[in-house]
């Protein structure tokens, strides 16, 4: 028996359950839409998240349409002064070598990565207005890790 080819994981209908699995009931406003088509295709999320003490902010997450759901992108409207962005919008959630267990991975879901942004824009606020970043923070600077 063949294998089957990889099928973009938003037009596996089971995959794309799985995956968006309880969003609806916490975000219904929540809107969804795609760029491109197929493997190109690029999937996006934008959804007002409650950060909790300070104003909601509208976050849109970009996800390609391989084979398995991967972040490209998310990012977050609102003040952009951080220490733990990419440019002006887009969020640094996590180092990127950071194990498995301390950044989102794919199985987690849509919502656990929803959770993961409010998290971090709670964090970006708290910083801004105390100038202390809550929990552990990754350099960013690579003068600071030693390399």
């Amino acid at each position: 028996m063949r294998a089957g080819k990889a099928q973009p994981w938003y037009t596996d209908v089971r995959a794309r359950i799985r995956f968006e699995r309880g969003v609806r009931d916490a975000y219904p406003a929540m809107n969804v839409s795609a760029t491109g088509r197929g493997m190109n295709a690029r999937i996006i999320y934008t959804l007002m998240v409650e950060v909790p003490e300070y104003p909601p902010r509208r976050v849109t997450i970009a996800l390609p349409n391989w084979s398995t759901p991967s972040v490209a992108s998310v990012t977050a409207d609102g003040p952009t002064q951080s220490r733990h962005r990419y440019g002006e919008r887009e969020l640094c959630i996590w180092h990127p070598d950071a194990r498995p267990d301390e950044r989102w991975m794919p199985e987690d879901g849509l919502l656990a990565l929803i959770d993961h942004a409010r998290v971090h824009l709670f964090k970006e606020a708290y910083w801004r207005e105390t100038g202390r970043w809550p929990g552990p923070e990754a350099p960013h600077d690579p003068r600071e890790d030693g390399k």
